[in-house]
């Protein structure tokens, strides 16, 4: 686990709400000037926090259905059916979860 600071915290919901957002504008943001948001996004990205940079797609406006699908599967099989999932080209994301459902699926 690595620890982050509150301006890391807050750099981070700044980028969940618009991933393409300027550094000039994140540093607006947070208070601190555009370099310092360069290195902190350049660590966190080193450090795997950040994973990647990704679009968020209205994909109803797109004229696509998008849902999200929970649903339990036998134990014994979970391997081979998340393996199937994930190599779906219908399927966004695949999430294990311990709530209602083994597995929330966005489609």
């Amino acid at each position: 686990m690595v620890r982050i600071s509150e301006k890391d915290y807050h750099l981070l919901l700044l980028l969940l709400r618009s991933g393409r957002k300027s550094y000039a504008a994140l540093a607006r943001g947070l208070g601190v000037t555009e370099g310092a948001v360069r290195k902190r996004v350049k660590r966190l990205v080193r450090e795997g926090i950040i994973k990647r940079f990704t679009v968020d797609v209205d994909w109803a406006r797109a004229g696509f259905i998008h849902m999200f699908v929970g649903f339990d599967v036998d134990p014994e099989h979970y391997m081979r059916i998340e393996k199937g999932l994930l190599a779906s080209k219908n399927i966004i994301r695949v999430y294990r979860t311990a709530g209602d459902h083994m597995y929330l699926v966005e489609v």
